[in-house]
C-alpha cells in the first residue's frame, strides 16, 4: 500500500474520515467535525488525508461537491443556483468560481455544451 507514517488504527481512522466526506459531503463539514467523528486529532487527519488520498479533506469534499454538480447540469433541469445550493454552496457566486476553477467553464457553459445537442435531438425526435 506505499509508504505511510500512519498506524494500522489510524489509516483504518482516516479511511472513516474519507467514508465521512464520501457520505455526508453535502453538509458544511470542517477538518474539526471530521477529524472528531473519526477519531483523530485535526494533524494527524490533515497528513493521513494527503499520504493516502492525495489531497486535504477540503479538497475531497470540493471535488465531490463538484462532481455532483456536474452530473446534476448534465442530468437535470434544475436552475443552475439551486444545483450549487443542492451540493452544499452557500451562493451561486462561490458555486459558479469553485466550478470553472474546477472544470475550466462556467456551469452555464458546460450544460450548454453537455445538453444541448441532447436537447435537439430530443425535440427533433418528439416531431411527428
Amino acid at each position: 500500500r506505499g509508504e505511510t507514517t500512519l498506524s494500522e488504527i489510524d489509516v483504518k481512522r482516516v479511511a472513516a474520515a474519507h467514508q465521512i466526506v464520501n457520505e455526508r459531503w453535502q453538509e458544511r463539514l470542517t477538518v474539526s467535525e471530521v477529524a472528531r467523528r473519526s477519531g483523530l486529532n485535526k494533524a494527524k487527519l490533515t497528513r493521513g488525508f494527503r499520504e493516502l488520498y492525495k489531497c486535504t479533506v477540503a479538497e475531497a469534499v470540493s471535488e465531490r461537491r463538484l462532481a455532483n454538480a456536474r452530473a446534476l447540469l448534465s442530468l437535470s433541469d434544475l436552475p443552475i443556483s439551486s444545483i450549487g445550493y443542492r451540493c452544499g454552496y452557500l451562493s451561486n457566486a462561490s458555486f459558479t468560481r469553485a466550478f470553472a476553477r474546477r472544470f475550466g467553464m462556467a456551469p452555464t457553459e458546460m450544460r450548454r455544451r453537455e445538453k444541448g445537442p441532447g436537447e435537439q435531438k430530443v425535440a427533433e425526435g418528439a416531431a411527428p
